[in-house]
């Protein structure tokens, strides 16, 4: 977890302030894990919460090829629900469907980013270790988001610099 903004200094916020709190290896330790976590909309603003797949560096470097699926959401049961459909996607791994049957999300970034209109806006980014799949993977957690009741959020892709 990375605690406040470090004004751009990624690296140097990882040395000082990165903390890993667990290693995962089973659904049932991801959500004993996350449970014990304060909700991402409960964060202080520009607190982070990083799931990094088979100790991947959670650095733009780390993802040459990559690109980054962005989703905003704006109220805290939105982010709730939000929350649930990407972690259930990308660790259950029902994207890797769309993604000829490979693991390449390899990085979840969730952060509280709240804003005037917004007090419980949530950031929750997926880092795409190859970005030929990115639309399919849009457009499923699309369709999941709807499922799940969840009407107002954006969701769009961007380079990971």
């Amino acid at each position: 977890m990375v605690q406040q903004d470090y004004g751009g200094k990624w690296k140097e916020a990882q040395q000082k302030l990165l903390r890993p709190i667990d290693f995962i290896s089973s659904i049932e330790e991801l959500w004993s894990t996350f449970n014990s976590l304060p909700k991402v909309a409960n964060l202080a603003a520009g607190d982070t919460i990083l799931l990094a797949r088979k100790n991947k560096e959670a650095s733009f470097e780390a993802f040459p090829q990559g690109k980054r699926v962005l989703l905003t959401v704006y109220t805290s049961s939105a982010a709730d629900k939000a929350v649930d459909v990407v972690l259930t996607a990308v660790i259950g791994e029902q994207v890797i469907r769309f993604c000829d049957m490979e693991s390449i999300c390899d990085v979840i970034r969730m952060a509280h980013k709240p804003s005037y209109q917004f007090k419980d806006c949530v950031r929750i980014e997926l880092w795409l270790s190859s970005a030929q799949h990115t639309e399919a993977i849009i457009g499923f957690l699309k369709e999941q988001l709807k499922e799940k009741g969840v009407s107002q959020f954006e969701l769009k892709e961007t380079n990971l610099e």
